[in-house]
Parts: structure tokens; C-alpha cells; sequence
């Protein structure tokens, strides 16, 4: 089963391929097709559907990039030694990891992805199992040889000027994306009109879609995901804020977008998006230390403005959205009890099935099942946490983890930057799922990261001149 929005996405498929470009032109176009879909985790409906199996609208994108990355190498294996380095470390950590769950399986038990959810435990409804080798394994290693194959053509193929032009082009869909929100904000809270509705008209109904109407979710499945894509969206807006050094006023042309986009994250009443707070206040505070400013200062001019827009929206909305969803701090003291109980094991399935539940007791006790096997981890395609970075733990380890983040950041691995990188994946520990592994929004968050601090560097040493 097709929808209109597979239609539309064929017709621009095509549409690519039929240009007379160059090869390089061709997948740089399909890279910023897929990161549209990975940035802004527009993963609300589907591109085919039989039955319960679908087939997203990025793994479409996915397989063209992957083919085109094998035309690249056709012409230029990457000439970086140290990425190729890495790519063999990584591929044989994952490959030991497989041989010890075929030969020699934990007996810890998971939430494995193809026997429940997570949600599903909590209530009482599924059991644990142990790690076994299956199809999952071998699907989910295909999946990870092509991320890595799209990793090294975009290293061999686009250099600085090319990743500030697609941050450009991305940044344009951010404030897309922002416009969706205040749209989807005016339907939801003001008119009480389900969006998700009209969602399921244009992209189709995915599977695992939120029924939670009356949040916020954007183009997304659930309000979490809806939270990493407006941080996503801030940090790219900021990168290209910086980026423009010569331009002194550049940054009042995001500042309203950056703001809308905090507020939709804060009206999305989704928990994720404390971390999401959290996270820009440590970012900001280590761009201000890179910029030679005190944090206090570097804050202050923006307060003014903050505080009067967050006045108006407030004043905007609370006729119409109703308080008490936005009880962060009882969420806060859940999320305190339910680590408790994580850690003692002392939760009660079919009572302690929050949001908050869920997502701490899955990602503690898939890490206590985890150290079974610290090195090379239970096995890729084995458990299922919700936590981006306890999942990566679980399947591929500590040395898996260390490796991939290596991998996705070595190019623009220097110490004035690691510390931002480092950041910029902190979301990801209490969000996401397996997907981060792959995860090719990180193939331009990564380089716009490291343009942003030479940038910031070399604005610093210019005022230093003066």
C-alpha cells in the first residue's frame, strides 16, 4: 500500500535522477533528502505498508545512497587512513560480537526487538527472553554496512564550503518545520482538531504512531522524537548563526527561530525535552568559553527577548491548553523514583508502566544485561532499550561504542571540538533507540559542529588582532 506522500517521493526521485549532473550533485542531493527525513525525525508515516511491515520513506533514500556510495568507491576508495582503520576495527568488534551470541549467548534477559516492547513489559503483558542469533542480526548488520558506506562517500566527496551549503539548504526545512509546529499548535490546542487525522491522509499511518492527541509531535511518531528534532533544528540554526563571521547582525536572523522553536519544544509537554534543555544550556556554556565570554553575559542580551515572547505565548496559549500537562517537575520526581526502582529492582510490573518507567527501567536493565558481555556487547540485533546509547552498548559494547563514536567524528576529531561533539550526542542517552547507531543526521550535525567552533576560533582571534 502506497500513500499520496510515496507518490510525491517517487515523482522527486525521479526527478533527481533524470538531471544531468554529476555524480557528486546526484547524491548530494539525495543526502539532503535524507537528512530532512533523519534531522527532523519525520517518521510519521510510511513509504510501502503490507500488512504490519513497512517500509519507511528514508530506507528508500537509504538503498539509492548506498548504491551511488559503491559507484564512489568504484572511482576513489576514501583515501582517509585512519576512517579505514576504524571501518575495519568497527566491522570486526560487530562481527565477534555475532560469533559469541551464535556460539555462546548471554543468559541475561532482554527485550528483544522482534519478541514485544518495553510498554508491553511494564504492563505485565510480555516476558523477558535471553539474546538468541537471528535474522535480526544479519538485517540490522546490513543496516549498519550501509550507514558506513554513506559515511565514507560523504568524506570523500564533500568538503567544507559542501556541508555549509546543505546546512543552508537544512536550515531553510528548519524553519519549515517551524512553521509545521505553530500550525500544528493553532489545530491542535486552539481548534482541538486531530492532526495525526490528517497526517494519516498524506504520509499513511505508521505502525508504532502515538495516539496521544493534543501534544505536540510535528511530523514525528510521538512527542520524544518531536523534542531531538527541534534540538536538532537549534543547532543547526546556531551553527549557521556563527558560521557567517564577517556578518555581526547574522544572528538576529535565527534568534526568533531559535526561541520558536524552545517554545514548541516546552508546549510539546514531552519529558525528553528537559534533557533537551539541559543539553543546549552545556552547549551553550562551552561556545561561550570557546568565544572567550562569560556565560552569564553571553546569555543576557538574549534574556530581554525571551522574556517578552515567552510572556506573549503564554498569555497565547493558556486559554487553550490546559495546565496541568505540564506537571515537569512531578515528572522529574517520577523519573527520580523509577531510577530507584530501576537500580533495586524493585518496580512492579503493571502498576510502574509510566513514560518515565519505561524509559529508565529499560535502559537499566538492558545495561545490567549488558555487562555480561562488556567488550563486544549481547549481540547486534538482540536488545531493545529506549536509550539511544545503552542500546548501542548492548548490541555492539563498550568497545563498539568507543569505535562508532570514533568512526562518526575522527575527520573532525580535535580537542577543541570532541568536547562539543560529545554534547551533541547527549540527548541520545535517555532518547532514541537502536536507531542511533546509524543514525545519518550525524554525517552533517558533526561537521556543522566543527565548522562552527574553527569559525568561533577564528572570530576570537580576529577580535584578539584588534
Amino acid at each position: 500500500m502506497l500513500n499520496i506522500f510515496s507518490f510525491i517521493l517517487i515523482f522527486i526521485v525521479g526527478y533527481i535522477l533524470s538531471k544531468k549532473n554529476s555524480l557528486k550533485s546526484k547524491f548530494k542531493d539525495f543526502f539532503i533528502l535524507e537528512i530532512i527525513f533523519s534531522v527532523f525525525r519525520i517518521n510519521v508515516g510510511y513509504f510501502l505498508k503490507i500488512g504490519d511491515f513497512e517500509i519507511q520513506n528514508d530506507d528508500l533514500l537509504l538503498a539509492i545512497l548506498f548504491a551511488m556510495s559503491i559507484v564512489v568507491f568504484g572511482s576513489s576508495i576514501s583515501k582517509k587512513i585512519k576512517i579505514r582503520q576504524y571501518v575495519v576495527i568497527y566491522t570486526i568488534i560487530i562481527i565477534l560480537g555475532m560469533l559469541n551470541l551464535y556460539l555462546n549467548p548471554s543468559d541475561e534477559g532482554i527485550i528483544a526487538f522482534n519478541t514485544g516492547s518495553w510498554d508491553r513489559y511494564m504492563r505485565g503483558v510480555t516476558n523477558l527472553t535471553t539474546p538468541v542469533f537471528s535474522m535480526q542480526s544479519i538485517l540490522m548488520f546490513i543496516r549498519v554496512v550501509i550507514f558506513v558506506a554513506i559515511m565514507l562517500a560523504t568524506k570523500d566527496l564533500f568538503n567544507r564550503e559542501d556541508f555549509i551549503e546543505m546546512g543552508k539548504r537544512i536550515g531553510f526545512f528548519s524553519k519549515l518545520l517551524l512553521i509545521y509546529g505553530i500550525t500544528e499548535f493553532l489545530l491542535s490546542y486552539v481548534l482541538k482538531i486531530d492532526t495525526t487525522n490528517i497526517l494519516k491522509l498524506f504520509f499513511g499511518r505508521g505502525v508504532a504512531t502515538s495516539n496521544d492527541f493534543g501534544r505536540l509531535k510535528g511530523l514525528s511518531r510521538e512527542p520524544s522524537y518531536y523534542s531531538h528534532a527541534l534540538y536538532n533544528a537549534i543547532i543547526i540554526l546556531y551553527a549557521l548563526s556563527k558560521i557567517d563571521y564577517e556578518n555581526k547582525n547574522i544572528f538576529k536572523k535565527y534568534k526568533v527561530w531559535i526561541i520558536i522553536a524552545f517554545f514548541l519544544g516546552l508546549i510539546s509537554s514531552s519529558f525528553a525535552f528537559v534533557l533537551v534543555t539541559v543539553t543546549l544550556l552545556i552547549f551553550f556554556y562551552v561556545v561561550s568559553n570557546i568565544e572567550n565570554r562569560k556565560f552569564v553575559f553571553y546569555l543576557k542580551p538574549q534574556a530581554g527577548l525571551i522574556s517578552i515572547l515567552g510572556l506573549l505565548i503564554l498569555m497565547i496559549i493558556l486559554p487553550f491548553v490546559d495546565l496541568t500537562d505540564f506537571t515537569y517537575y512531578e515528572r522529574i520526581l517520577e523519573s527520580l523514583n523509577q531510577f530507584s526502582k530501576g537500580v533495586n529492582r524493585t518496580y512492579k510490573l503493571g502498576s510502574d508502566y509510566s513514560s518515565e518507567a519505561v524509559r529508565l527501567i529499560s535502559g537499566i536493565e538492558t545495561f545490567k544485561a549488558t555487562l555480561s558481555r562488556p567488550l563486544f556487547g549481547l549481540g547486534i540485533g538482540t536488545a531493545y532499550s529506549v536509550s539511544g546509547i545503552i542500546s548501542i552498548l548492548s548490541n555492539i559494547g563498550f568497545l563498539g561504542l568507543f569505535i562508532w563514536y570514533r568512526l562518526i567524528s575522527t575527520e573532525f576529531y580535535k580537542t577543541k571540538k570532541k568536547i562539543l561533539i560529545l554534547i551533541l550526542l547527549t540527548p541520545i542517552v535517555f532518547t532514541g533507540d537502536m536507531y542511533s547507531l546509524y543514525d545519518t543526521s550525524y554525517l552533517l550535525l558533526i561537521p556543522l559542529i566543527a565548522i562552527t567552533t574553527e569559525t568561533l576560533y577564528m572570530k576570537h582571534q580576529l577580535k584578539k588582532r584588534d
